[in-house]
């Protein structure tokens, strides 16, 4: 052990207490809802298309939506809980999905019957919906106090 002059000194560093963040805005409850509600929409859209599929040529398609569903579920607990970045992740997230989906708009009205395009407007509407309750109204519950 150096006792010299040269040894560092000794603090205490302790991160500051967080101040509550209050209650859940209504806004922010409804738009969790929505986004639950998009979510069954999506599990619905795929297993409506999956019917007579064979499972051996849809296994790894199968996989990446699975670990999207989870992503989406951590995504809608994260924001429940009050986490800013969440929100940015899945407006980003949803962006990304309508920039892709758009290019091909004619091809998917086209091969979808009308219970896939219900299903996949419900989803895009309500997870829509969700972020502007969760960015407009219900903006201040998730700023760092």
């Amino acid at each position: 052990m150096n006792t010299g002059p040269y040894s560092a000194p000794r603090s205490h560093v302790d991160d500051p207490t967080a101040a509550p963040r209050g209650p859940r805005p209504r806004s922010v409850t409804i738009a969790l809802g929505l986004q639950w509600l998009a979510i069954a929409a999506n599990v619905m859209l795929w297993a409506w298309m999956l019917r007579g599929a064979r499972m051996d040529d849809l296994q790894w398609m199968m996989l990446g939506r699975v670990i999207g569903l989870i992503g989406a579920a951590v995504l809608c607990v994260k924001i429940g809980h009050g986490a800013n970045w969440a929100r940015i992740v899945l407006l980003l997230l949803f962006l990304w999905d309508v920039g892709t989906a758009l290019p091909s708009y004619k091809l998917i009205v086209f091969v979808m019957g009308s219970v896939e395009r219900a299903l996949m407007l419900t989803q895009y509407a309500s997870v829509l919906v969700a972020l502007v309750l969760i960015f407009v109204p219900g903006r201040t519950w998730f700023w760092r106090r």
